[in-house]
């Protein structure tokens, strides 16, 4: 018994660890889909910790985040910071002559970004329209996302975020 909790535990613990290490990155199952060639349903799995994930999904989903694995599973360490991070990946990949990493230079998903960094900030602290956030996002981090794709994006984060008081064309963090 204490065996299958051990292996419980672990199996969380690096889930957490791996969803962590993506939402650093800002990068999409499809992302990691499209780098590692494990699904998007598997990398969900992994992430929430489910037993019974293939071991070679999740030891491509640890070394493509530049891990050698006891550096991975020493969980009493600091995640890195997004810029250490890259650079691990970096290092990493091409010492093993891979490209797998390059997904790191692409613009992350609007919401992936809504959701893992603007929400930490002020912006949403007050009402704020459309070209606001259109244009913290291009001022502070250099993404350009059509004022129209930033809209959709807008309306499905005030759908799921599902706020009755939200008005028309503007929004703000509940």
């Amino acid at each position: 018994m204490i065996m299958k909790e051990l292996i419980n535990e672990s199996n969380i613990e690096t889930g957490k660890k791996l969803r962590k290490l993506r939402h650093i990155l800002l990068l999409s199952y499809q992302d990691i889909e499209t780098a590692t060639k494990v699904s998007r349903i598997t990398v969900a799995r992994v992430e929430d910790g489910e037993k019974g994930c293939n071991r070679e999904s999740v030891l491509a989903l640890i070394f493509f985040y530049g891990y050698e694995l006891r550096k991975f599973y020493d969980f009493s360490k600091r995640l890195p910071t997004e810029k250490e991070l890259k650079k691990q990946m970096i290092d990493f990949h091409r010492n093993h002559k891979s490209k797998e990493y390059e997904i790191i230079y692409k613009q992350p998903d609007l919401l992936e970004l809504i959701e893992q960094k603007l929400l930490k900030t002020a912006l949403f602290n007050e009402w704020v329209e459309v070209t606001d956030v259109y244009k913290f996002c291009k001022e502070k981090y250099g993404y350009e996302y059509s004022i129209r794709a930033t809209e959709k994006k807008l309306l499905t984060f005030r759908k799921k975020d599902n706020d009755p008081k939200a008005r028309v064309n503007e929004y703000k963090k509940s």
